[in-house]
């Protein structure tokens, strides 16, 4: 099995990571082969997430605040509509688009869940502006008078056809993503600039996405398991929702098929359902709670993490917590809460 550092160096400590369900395979590859076709505008993925919705439970939320936003002094961009809001902000080292969901709306704000926690964000208009507290005090947004690029991301479509390769090109990929993962590796474990990993992380954007549009999905049967492992890596370390989205249905198809490498596979789902609003399947993604003690980040029926994590060959959450703990938290019991938790008190400035 791969080492627990090489394939969960980048699991957040405040964020997470996200999937889709796969027990029932072909409802879920439909859906994401949607999802990744409609990202050319803020307005498209928030509808192909289902997050549109005319509830009046929620109106209280959005009357007079749909639309785009961006707070000057931070650069955090938002998109509002309906039940949710499309969140441009640091994630780690990179900038990354994420689903909120709005869950609940009172007089008194609404409870959302972001990246895997529950956050309580109080939205009030204040003239042109809106004054968003999300438990750190009141950041103001100027609304913005069209969706800037920042907000869409291009589809990226993987070919599903899986041409013989060479043996020498086969070894060729593998190793340049061998050595690109050496790099990426040695960046993230010497806590190096964060300028440094995102550049790593743009190059090994290209680099994969040319590999991907030349070959297809980096599989098992023609490039190996670690090729394969690492291809999933670097998706996961980008975390741009249109390269996880376009992933997803292949690491669904072959996640059981090398069990060795199903934790590669499942990291990658788990953050993208997160990153769309969701609950994670196969509890891979940590966060940090209002304690900020370490947890399973928000997680779909926890008495079913097992039977899960089985079907794929994974090992039980009781192990993989422990291995995991070990390696980034010295030994400290990781718990698996029964429902969402709550974020930091200040999880913007945590996040950044």
């Amino acid at each position: 099995m791969f080492p627990l550092g090489v394939t969960m160096e980048n699991s957040p400590t405040n964020a997470s990571h996200a999937v889709t369900r796969w027990s029932i395979a072909n409802r879920v590859v439909k859906n994401h082969f949607t999802i990744a076709k409609r990202l050319v505008f803020a307005i498209s993925l928030l509808t192909a997430l289902g997050c549109v919705s005319t509830s009046h439970d929620h109106q209280s939320f959005v009357n007079g605040i749909n639309g785009a936003w961006r707070n000057e002094q931070t650069g955090q961009m938002l998109y509002v509509h309906d039940r949710s809001v499309l969140f441009y902000e640091t994630v780690l080292q990179n900038k990354e688009l994420v689903v909120v969901r709005v869950l609940t709306s009172s007089s008194s704000g609404v409870t959302v869940r972001f990246l895997g926690l529950l956050e309580h964000w109080n939205v009030v208009l204040n003239g042109k502006d809106i004054l968003l507290d999300r438990g750190c005090g009141a950041a103001p947004f100027k609304r913005l008078p069209s969706v800037p690029s920042e907000l869409t991301e291009s589809p990226f479509r993987i070919s599903p056809s899986q041409n013989p390769v060479s043996e020498a090109d086969a070894k060729q990929v593998a190793d340049e993503m061998n050595r690109r993962l050496s790099v990426d590796q040695k960046l993230r474990k010497t806590s190096a600039p964060v300028e440094q990993i995102r550049d790593a992380d743009t190059s090994n954007r290209k680099f994969l996405h040319d590999a991907l549009e030349k070959y297809g999905w980096i599989d098992v049967r023609r490039f190996g398991p670690a090729a394969s492992c690492t291809a999933a890596i670097f998706i996961n370390h980008i975390g741009a929702l249109s390269l996880e989205s376009a992933a997803a249905p292949f690491l669904e198809r072959d996640i059981t098929s090398v069990p060795d490498i199903s934790e590669c596979y499942m990291v990658v789902l788990d953050k993208l359902r997160l990153q769309m609003g969701e609950s994670q399947r196969f509890g891979s993604q940590i966060c940090k709670d209002r304690r900020k003690e370490a947890v399973v980040c928000s997680l779909e029926t926890p008495s079913l993490v097992d039977t899960r994590r089985t079907a794929v060959g994974a090992p039980p959450m009781k192990d993989y917590l422990q291995s995991y703990s070990k390696l980034l938290y010295g030994g400290r019991p990781i718990a698996i809460p029964p429902t969402d938790v709550a974020a930091d008190f200040c999880p913007a400035q945590s996040k950044q």
